[in-house]
């Protein structure tokens, strides 16, 4: 079997260490991010890593109140005055699969030296990394990976986040627990639509949607297929579409529209516009859509925020089928390597 596929296919049981660990593992980062009132986060990663903060930031500030931001990692040594305005009441995230990802190590390097008392709180999959020997890490090795593209490790290092931040919240972390019931009961249908979303996409240009904590999972499913697939994709929010870009949109286009409570009642005017565009429109949604073309149906009666981690596996499984349509291998991305070292 692919090693990426096993990856995917694994995250129920992935999930479901993660779930069983925090309590124990992340005991200090947990104090760090939450006992402060005035606290301001910033998350930061590069690429996979950089777009699980964006949804990770939408979910601290949502479930704690607290301001949160994500950044390139790069930004926090080359535009820190941007990043960094208020330093003493920052908290820093740092987020690497590989935990050697360079950027992310110059950023912590540049904290050190201009900020030393600032908290640090990081997360990885690798042990024995640079990032997991921090005093507040938070470790899932578990959730490593031998495929090039982040798929588990993606998943994983953003329930841990919402597991973090959700620190006091019943309900809502009996919701993130069970997500990996809801995912192996939704397995088999992920699968088929990858399968035939996974055709669709590869005979035009896609379009991913997504608002608020889902537009970070847009990102990521963009960067998805052009790292498996080579496929020309793009991601925005859903509202700002109409903003212009929906002037590309053709009858070769494929638009995904990952949709959630908050935005529902202003989403039938937006499929109104691309069904006269022509668009092949899909949609996973936790609810009834009408006028789309194919619709994944995620369970109904949660949180957006809590519901959020179930849109990957689907569009992980997307891409890897778009590639075998292309005749890729989704275990040797072109030009790439699995960790990014300058």
């Amino acid at each position: 079997m692919s090693s990426t596929l096993d990856e995917i296919l694994n995250q129920s049981r992935s999930w479901s260490e993660t779930i069983a660990a925090p309590e124990t593992a992340t005991g200090g980062a947990a104090r760090q991010l939450l006992a402060r009132d005035d606290a301001r986060i910033v998350l930061f990663g590069c690429g996979s890593s950089y777009h699980l903060a964006k949804s990770a930031a939408h979910s601290i500030a949502e479930l704690t109140g607290r301001p949160s931001q994500a950044v390139p990692a790069s930004e926090v040594f080359l535009s820190p005055a941007s990043v960094l305005p208020d330093p003493k009441s920052t908290i820093a995230v740092a987020i690497s699969r590989s935990g050697f990802t360079t950027e992310v190590l110059l950023a912590l390097e540049y904290l050190k030296a201009h900020h030393p008392s600032m908290p640090v709180i990081a997360i990885t999959c690798r042990a024995g990394s640079p990032l997991a020997k921090l005093d507040d890490a938070i470790v899932l090795p578990w959730a490593d990976e031998a495929s090039v593209v982040m798929t588990q490790s993606w998943t994983n290092m953003f329930l841990a986040i919402q597991l973090l931040a959700s620190s006091g919240r019943r309900a809502l972390r009996d919701q993130l627990r069970q997500m990996p019931e809801f995912l192996e009961r939704g397995l088999d249908a992920f699968r088929g639509a990858a399968r035939d979303l996974g055709s669709q996409v590869m005979r035009g240009d896609t379009t991913y949607l997504g608002l608020g904590v889902r537009r970070g999972v847009a990102d990521e499913a963009a960067l998805k297929l052009r790292e498996m697939a080579q496929a020309n994709c793009q991601a925005d929010n859903p509202l700002e579409l109409r903003h212009g870009p929906i002037s590309t949109i053709t009858r070769d286009s494929t638009v995904c529209l990952l949709m959630g409570d908050a935005e529902r009642e202003y989403l039938p005017d937006l499929l109104s516009s691309l069904r006269e565009r022509g668009a092949f429109v899909g949609a996973i949604a936790p609810y009834p859509v009408a006028d789309v073309d194919r619709l994944v149906s995620l369970p109904d009666g949660l949180l957006d925020v809590s519901r959020t981690i179930l849109y990957l596996p689907v569009l992980q499984l997307l891409a890897y089928e778009a590639a075998l349509v292309a005749g890729l291998d989704p275990d040797r991305p072109r030009t790439l390597d699995q960790v990014v070292v300058l």
